[in-house]
């Protein structure tokens, strides 16, 4: 039982930490407006060295949390405890995972539209949602946009031009990757006009780019945004 609240306590940490570095790198990626170009720039830079400085600092602390948690991992008696704890960093996807898969590039394509329609001619965070729940749909094993690992904390929304990806602001062209046991059965989803009906309408039209590709070997990093343990709590074996 002391194990297992201390491995509990430890992965609480490391996501912490890891939510936390991801929020510095957002912050340090918004523009600083001042009336003063100096200003603004003496401000950027300071802001640039005191952000690396903290995230240099929070990698350290997240890698001795690592090292902590292997070490306990390791020493752990309870065969049970290291598959259950094995098995939840799978569904949480903080483990990578390879194997072969599906790519799908999704693009602007303001060059080929006939008819050109920025709500036609864009590429929306919905569109990375549609195709992530076709993939879903298929029985993908794993997702990626753009090397971020999806989970069931990742977030998909649009901001001004960008899209936002685990915090992470994004611009197309999007590759979005999945590892799947069938890749047949994934590209007949992605590729025919019954779930994705909006999106390859577009792509006929000439407003987006959109292509699907088989690969042999496909590599998903794992996860590295922050886990959202607000409605957590601690349960006995007997309510399992």
């Amino acid at each position: 039982m002391q194990l297992k609240s201390s491995i509990a306590i430890i992965f609480f940490l490391v996501s912490l930490l890891a939510g936390f570095m991801l929020t510095t790198q957002f912050l340090f990626m918004q523009p600083v407006s001042n009336n003063n170009p100096v200003d603004s720039y003496q401000g950027l830079q300071d802001s640039i060295a005191l952000l690396s400085t903290e995230q240099e600092t929070l990698k350290s602390r997240l890698s001795l949390l690592q090292e902590e948690l292997a070490k306990r991992q390791k020493n752990a008696s309870d065969n049970t405890l290291q598959k259950e704890l094995s098995d939840l960093k799978e569904q949480l996807a903080l483990t990578e995972i390879s194997g072969r898969g599906v790519k799908v590039i999704l693009d602007d394509n303001f060059s080929g539209s006939t008819t050109f329609s920025p709500n036609e001619s864009v590429c929306y965070a919905a569109d990375l949602r549609d195709i992530v729940n076709v993939m879903k749909l298929a029985g993908a094993e794993g997702i990626a946009i753009n090397d971020q690992r999806l989970n069931y904390a990742t977030v998909l929304a649009c901001v001004g031009e960008s899209v936002i990806v685990n915090s992470v602001k994004m611009l197309p062209p999007f590759s979005i990757v999945a590892v799947t046991r069938d890749q047949s059965l994934l590209r007949n989803y992605l590729e025919t006009d019954k779930y994705l009906v909006d999106l390859l309408n577009r792509k006929q039209a000439g407003d987006l780019r959109y292509t699907v590709e088989s690969k042999s070997e496909i590599m998903l990093p794992a996860y590295q945004g922050s886990l959202n343990t607000d409605h957590l709590k601690a349960v006995s074996n007997d309510e399992l």
